[in-house]
């Protein structure tokens, strides 16, 4: 036992003595260089239409001031001043979106989806019918 310690007491000095001997940076020393990448922002959250209420803004064949809610379990809510209220559905596809009004389902085309501004064409029988909304106006 006691050679192991003689043995292992001068190795463990010299490692000890390298330890202390490493440089040490000087004590002005300007301060390690950081790096200036700057982080990511985290993503906004990407504008939505659902359960809003928007507002026909304008339209060739809407009545302004119609409102539109599309709620997240899929049913549609058009209201307007003097009729009665019209429950539909809609439907996310891969190409946009579908609406569902008294039975007949249109194919319909996202044009424009922001905070302020929601853009929309609906492929109906004959013509396409395009409706620009806006986020409903408190009254």
């Amino acid at each position: 036992m006691k050679h192991r310690i003689g043995v292992a007491l001068p190795f463990a000095t010299l490692v000890f003595m390298f330890i202390g001997c490493a440089p040490q940076p000087a004590v002005n020393a300007p301060p390690a260089a950081t790096s200036t990448t700057p982080t990511p922002a985290a993503p906004a959250a990407e504008p939505t239409f659902v359960d809003r209420t928007w507002q026909v803004a304008s339209s060739p064949q809407i009545s302004p001031g119609a409102h539109y809610t599309f709620y997240s379990d899929g049913r549609l809510e058009i209201t307007s001043t003097g009729n009665q209220p019209l429950i539909g559905a809609w439907a996310r596809t891969d190409s946009g979106l579908t609406m569902t009004e008294e039975g007949i389902t249109y194919p319909v085309d996202v044009l424009e989806l922001t905070a302020d501004r929601f853009r929309i064409r609906m492929h109906n029988p004959g013509e396409s019918v395009e409706i620009v909304f806006v986020p409903m106006k408190s009254e």
